[in-house]
């Protein structure tokens, strides 16, 4: 994120938090308190960044300027592109849930998904409500984020809704008391006790 912003033009930390707050970045960049200044620190020990000014205005305290080195501009520019174009795994903690159904009963879950299309109508309902309150005021591509994430959200509740559909329906669920016969089938024993193979890489 800093050298993402220095590439637009030098700025201070606080005025990096700032525009993150402004653009409404936070739903996507966890910032906490300080850690701007921390990955400053690493980034120009690291030589990614530079000290180009330091000003005062009036009893506030020093703020320092930083800009791109030449180095920090071409790593964020090869972060970017190798971020766009690569798919990596995410362990999402909704999915890694979903794994895991059988440790309810199926109206259980059907009860628990009601529960969780009512916080997906609300947090669509915030998405839209931000894109609406800054989307005159930015262009699009400081809100494109905004837009994939709205996308996502849209996407999760089209499939909870349809899952509560089938088990309200009855055309999906499961019998605890079954289970213990999948322990002992062939599939799972194709696996040795520590769990499939990682695929090694090719030499």
């Amino acid at each position: 994120m800093v050298l993402a912003m220095l590439s637009e033009h030098p700025m201070h930390p606080y005025e990096m938090q700032r525009l993150v707050i402004e653009r409404g970045k936070q739903s996507v960049i966890n910032i906490k308190r300080g850690s701007i200044y921390h990955a400053v620190d690493r980034l120009r020990s690291a030589g990614m960044i530079e000290e180009l000014e330091t000003s005062r205005e009036g009893k506030r305290p020093e703020r320092t300027v930083y800009r791109l080195t030449d180095a920090g501009q071409e790593e964020v520019r090869d972060w970017m592109r190798m971020l766009l174009g690569q798919v990596a795994t995410e362990y999402t903690e909704f999915a890694t849930t979903m794994s895991f159904l059988p440790v309810l009963e199926p109206r259980e879950v059907m009860l628990a998904l009601h529960q969780r299309l009512v916080f997906l109508d609300g947090a669509i309902g915030r998405q839209e409500a931000v894109l609406r309150s800054i989307g005159d005021r930015l262009p699009r591509v400081f809100l494109i984020e905004e837009e994939y994430q709205l996308a996502m959200l849209r996407a999760q509740r089209d499939w909870v809704a349809a899952l509560v559909v089938e088990l309200e329906a009855g055309r999906f669920g499961w019998n605890r008391a079954e289970f213990a016969q999948y322990a002992h089938s062939p599939l799972m024993q194709e696996f040795p006790a520590s769990g499939p193979a990682t695929p090694q890489e090719p030499s």
